[in-house]
């Protein structure tokens, strides 16, 4: 049953979209580690907001799937359901977090790491 439900597209895309949001978390986290402003709050704040939309994002498909022919959503002047709504969601908060992770590796790779005084 459950199997009948999953489309293996979208999982690929909810699996690196949650991939991408901890290695935001991991590279922020590291970046204020290094220069002393690490933040347990700012942490704690950033996986809850990706549990959050991964949990948000497996319900509102589930809803989408059990009623697929209920429109949803306009997106230039097309209407589309839920599915296809969460699915270009998903893409965009793909492109999202892909960007904040490649500018963060930028500017990793380009400048010197600041471990702070005292480290």
């Amino acid at each position: 049953m459950l199997l009948e439900i999953i489309d293996l597209e979208l999982i690929h895309l909810v699996i690196g979209l949650i991939a991408l949001m901890v290695a935001n978390i991991i590279l922020g986290s590291i970046d204020a580690l290094l220069n002393q402003q690490f933040n347990t709050k700012v942490l704690k704040q950033g996986i809850i907001k990706a549990i959050v939309v991964a949990i948000g994002f497996i319900l509102t498909y589930v809803a989408g799937y059990l009623n697929p022919d209920i429109l949803a959503i306009e997106v230039n002047g097309e209407t589309v359901n839920l599915i296809i709504a969460v699915t270009m969601i998903l893409i965009a908060g793909f492109v999202y977090y892909g960007n904040e992770v490649l500018k963060k590796l930028i500017v990793f790779v380009k400048g010197k790491i600041n471990i702070g005084d005292g480290m």
